[in-house]
């Protein structure tokens, strides 16, 4: 029964795609009877989704209009089954690229003042078929994305979101390039100021155990990272605006559950192995998204996980080379995990 929705849930995309570019009435219906018997035994929010859509397809254009107006103010949630969030434009570039997304594509929506790329991963005999959206930020900070959760999620019903990135790596526990993907998240910066002195006060996020579970026994390795990586990276570095550093021919990405740490600076002072010594001796990176990203997927019930590739070490040699090579890294890690790493629920389309 599982593969069975797996494959109606594309052949429904399909044929709603049809129905939305053909022209000719009377084989239009012989679509839209197609696609209601097929997408009969699906999920009922994604149903709902298809059928409100199709619709749209026989209606006078002012009418769809208004349609396409209410959309926009998110009273018709896609579901989608991955969010993937970047916040820069290299992150985003390497996405992209990752993703297989055309680095000039146009954006599938917009909606207040955020892109939306929407994506499949089509999947093999024991890889489930995934509707993907990536999106970017456009601003660091943990605030800035974690408003930015919000609006993807009033605009999708995602079955689990993604940061994706470059972070500052502990020198002693990383290497530039290398995948850092969280088990717990810490926002370092939390604090009481008291007259004797400043009381710290962490908050920490933590995974939900089905989804520690699943990253405690994932290892991309088995699956192809390196060599997709490798593929991605040829990709990345023929691109024009791809900034990427010379390779050694015998590189290759490590990958590391850890903890990593949230806060509102850009560290460049070389503290990151201190602040290792002040808040968990399992720290392995630190960034500047990853508290409000997981604070506001807790607040919708979204299950969430971050993959951070190691770009620095938040020290005075701190640069941008390696930025997009070390997101592309994370990227592709995060990719197999989606795929072939996590347990989707059954429930999931």
């Amino acid at each position: 029964m599982k593969r069975r929705q797996e494959k109606a849930t594309t052949s429904s995309r399909i044929l709603l795609n049809l129905l939305q570019t053909h022209g000719d009435y009377d084989k239009k219906l012989l679509i839209l009877d197609d696609l209601l018997w097929k997408s009969k035994n699906l999920p009922p929010e994604y149903r709902h989704y298809l059928v409100v859509n199709a619709l749209k397809c026989f209606v006078p254009s002012e009418i769809a209009a208004r349609f396409k107006e209410q959309e926009s103010d998110a009273m018709i949630k896609k579901p989608i089954n991955v969010a993937i969030m970047t916040v820069k434009r290299p992150e985003l570039l390497a996405a992209k690229v990752a993703f297989e997304i055309d680095l000039a594509e146009e954006e599938t929506r917009y909606v207040n003042g955020l892109r939306y790329w929407e994506t499949s991963i089509v999947g093999g005999s024991d890889v489930k078929d995934l509707d993907v959206v990536l999106t970017m930020v456009a601003e660091d900070g943990n605030l800035s994305c974690a408003a930015a959760c919000g609006r993807l999620f009033s605009t999708y019903d995602i079955g689990l979101c993604v940061l994706v990135g470059f972070a500052a790596g502990v020198k002693e526990k990383t290497r530039l390039g290398d995948v850092v993907a969280a088990d717990l998240i810490i926002d370092y910066e939390k604090a009481r100021l008291e007259p004797d002195g400043r009381k710290k006060r962490p908050v920490p996020y933590s995974l939900e155990t089905r989804i520690a579970r699943d990253l405690e026994y994932f290892d991309p390795v088995r699956f192809g990272w390196k060599e997709a990586f490798s593929n991605a990276f040829n990709s990345l570095r023929a691109d024009p605006h791809g900034i990427v550093p010379k390779l050694d021919a015998e590189f290759e990405p490590q990958f590391i559950s850890g903890v990593i740490l949230s806060g509102e600076k850009l560290i460049a002072n070389g503290t990151i192995d201190s602040m290792r010594e002040d808040y968990h001796d399992r720290t392995c990176a630190a960034e500047m998204e990853g508290a409000g990203f997981a604070r506001l997927c807790e607040e919708h019930g979204v299950p969430w996980v971050v993959f951070r590739g190691i770009s620095d070490y938040g020290d005075i040699e701190k640069s941008d080379l390696w930025q997009s090579t070390s997101a592309l890294s994370a990227t592709t890690a995060a990719k197999i995990f989606v795929t072939k790493g996590y347990k989707w629920p059954e429930s999931t389309v």
